[in-house]
């Protein structure tokens, strides 16, 4: 007698794979934003006239609140809860994200990379508490290799889309 497995409660469920593909998405994201501004960094120079050493501190804004926020993000997400703390990572990101069109001026300009840093932070850590919560041992290792390539195909888009958007708009 043939049993139907989608009734047992044990048997493996389809969602962990659209969880790794919402975090791969997630990664993507991640990387496209990180690029972008390195390409209208230029044009972030000009309209805010700031200088090379200003620059440099934007660019350090977020990437010492990044190194500093990835253990302590990471055990934030084991405290209270991947799904909680990845939404939470992506608001704070996307929120400073967007405030950064609205820096008046490099203090502002380095506050809203500092936001972005430590929300981007937590990105990473938690996608690994993601991956162990919902995929079996011997899964691990690839879901882990599929989100990481997230980050890599928003390396590759990044540059593209940037372009695109300048000529568009400037």
């Amino acid at each position: 007698m043939s049993q139907d497995l989608s009734l047992d409660p044990a048997a493996p469920s389809r969602v962990r794979y659209r969880v790794v593909a919402v975090c791969t998405l997630m990664a993507l994201l991640l990387y496209l934003d990180r690029f972008c501004f390195a390409f209208a960094e230029v044009f972030i120079k000009e309209d805010l006239s700031l200088t090379d050493t200003q620059i440099s501190y934007m660019l350090a804004g977020f990437n010492l609140t990044y190194a500093i926020c990835q253990v302590p993000s990471g055990w934030l997400s084991d405290r209270y809860g991947s799904r909680l703390m990845l939404t939470s990572y992506i608001v704070i990101w996307s929120l400073f994200t967007g405030l950064a069109g609205a820096a008046i001026g490099i203090v502002t300009l380095v506050l809203f990379r500092f936001g972005m840093g430590i929300g981007q932070a937590g990105a990473y850590p938690t996608s690994a508490k993601i991956v162990t919560q919902w995929m079996p041992l011997n899964a691990r290792g690839s879901a882990s290799g599929i989100i990481s390539s997230g980050g890599r195909m928003g390396a590759v888009i990044a540059p593209l889309l940037t372009a695109y958007l300048m000529v568009l708009l400037i």
